[in-house]
């Protein structure tokens, strides 16, 4: 990653006065390292916000009150948070990993930046919210995650915060503190869509950090569920996600507050959905009704068209009724294939060998820095079941990548097997080719003892 200096301020003020400079927040840095370590941010200066947050989760006449430096694992497991507001635990449960939530800040998770590919391959230059004006690739490329909800022809990346939607279904409340003093904003206002300028993804203003996150304590979200469809129960970022809170008496609806995720350029409020449910009968055909005009306005493209037919069933799974849970974690289910893998009966790709099929072995540099001066391979070249032995002088030539930073970005290096430059310990610089992987692996070994390095 780019070179940078980290400012640890004695409080706020002066944090935001780096920042209205130029300076970009770091807390819990789970989004931020990402990002810098794939050369798509390159602060200069970071400042930490970490011990100037606060971490607490406090339950007041307003309602819950959650600190932007709270980490996500303990706001997920507190018991005002499961009691006044299910659907932001939920959220939480649903969200990363365990270790992520552990460190992640709730400041943090709202202010994530989007996942769609395009935005975090530097090596693609058409990205409006990286380089504004180069175009947006995922349009006429890969989108099967991306939205179909506050889209243009300049952007279709999602929103990727689980949080953020329950936050939105529960008309949260940010607490914000700048330069020019302090304010309050709906969540549904932090996010702007990306109309003319994808790279403006927010409405604070310059130096402005989220202090806290203010939740109304009301039968609404007491009775609130949050449902999120992914590719695997785990550490995923959802396809479709569904934020829903009902208020039901005598049998209507007398409040209804939906959100959805994974669909739109922000977490996107349903108010087309609550008008079709608030003042009708609670039953099935209500909700049916109701859940058929989430797709309004929607513009499918190519690859995400599905999410069209998903996101009424997805919300009315999510909260209009009662719903089983759908993660297997901590469920007691039987693996259909479990018995055959531990008495053996199991086949795997390997027992499954293909006609005239070769077996490849890479050689890695034992040195971190230096040059290869020459190779002595003719032991190994005739040894029984080697194909062929490949090192950069007799390697396929591959195109280069292009330069788009002043230093190569860290994971799109160099093609290997391209010349004698050997950059760091484990470097690929020679694969064996035999017929079976035994030879492959016996004759590496033999190969990386011949091959003469000098450090530099």
């Amino acid at each position: 990653m780019q070179s940078f200096t980290l400012e640890r301020p004695s409080g706020l003020a002066e944090a935001s006065r780096l920042a209205a400079q130029g300076a970009e927040f770091i807390a819990g840095g789970t989004d931020m390292l990402q990002l810098m370590k794939e050369w798509v941010r390159t602060p200069g200066q970071l400042v930490d916000l970490d011990t100037l947050l606060d971490p607490h989760v406090e339950l007041g006449p307003q309602g819950l009150r959650i600190g932007a430096g709270a980490r996500m694992e303990a706001v997920a497991v507190h018991p005002q948070v499961t009691r006044i507001a299910p659907a932001i635990r939920e959220a939480l449960l649903e969200s990363a990993s365990p270790q992520v939530r552990n460190l992640a800040t709730m400041g943090g998770n709202l202010l994530q930046r989007t996942r769609c590919g395009y935005f975090r391959d530097v090596g693609v230059a058409e990205c409006n919210k990286r380089r504004p004006g180069s175009g947006c690739a995922a349009i006429g490329g890969e989108n099967r995650i991306h939205a179909v909800l506050g889209t243009s022809d300049q952007c279709i990346a999602t929103h990727p915060s689980d949080f953020a939607v329950a936050l939105v279904a529960l008309e949260a409340t940010l607490h914000l503190a700048g330069p020019n003093g302090e304010r309050r904003i709906p969540v549904e206002d932090l996010y702007r869509t990306w109309d003319t300028h994808p790279e403006q993804e927010t409405n604070l203003r310059p130096g402005e950090i989220i202090t806290a996150i203010e939740v109304p304590a009301t039968a609404l979200a007491r009775n609130s569920r949050y449902l999120k469809v992914r590719d695997r129960a785990a550490f995923e970022w959802a396809l479709l996600s569904a934020a829903v809170a009902l208020e039901v008496a005598d049998g209507t609806v007398r409040a209804a507050r939906v959100a959805m995720g994974g669909v739109g350029t922000r977490p996107w409020r349903m108010h087309a959905v609550e008008a079709a449910l608030i003042g009708k009968s609670a039953n099935s055909g209500t909700y049916a009704a109701a859940s058929a005009q989430a797709t309004d306005g929607a513009v499918p493209r190519g690859g995400n068209a599905y999410k069209i037919t998903l996101m009424p069933k997805v919300l009315a799974r999510a909260g209009f009724g009662r719903r089983r849970r759908m993660s297997l974690i901590g469920q007691p289910i039987t693996r259909v294939d479990g018995p055959a893998k531990v008495t053996g009966a199991a086949h795997y790709a390997a027992d499954f060998p293909a006609d005239r099929m070769a077996h490849a072995a890479v050689v890695q540099s034992t040195i971190a820095r230096g040059r290869i001066t020459g190779f002595d391979l003719t032991e190994a070249e005739r040894a029984p079941g080697v194909l062929k032995i490949l090192t950069y002088q007799n390697a396929p030539r591959l195109g280069k990548i292009p330069e788009i930073s002043p230093v190569d970005p860290a994971g799109t290096p160099d093609h290997p097997l391209q010349d004698d430059l050997v950059q760091h310990q484990n470097q690929h610089t020679g694969v064996v080719i035999a017929e079976t992987l035994e030879q492959a692996r016996w004759r590496r070994r033999a190969s990386a003892s011949l091959m003469r390095r000098r450090r530099r």
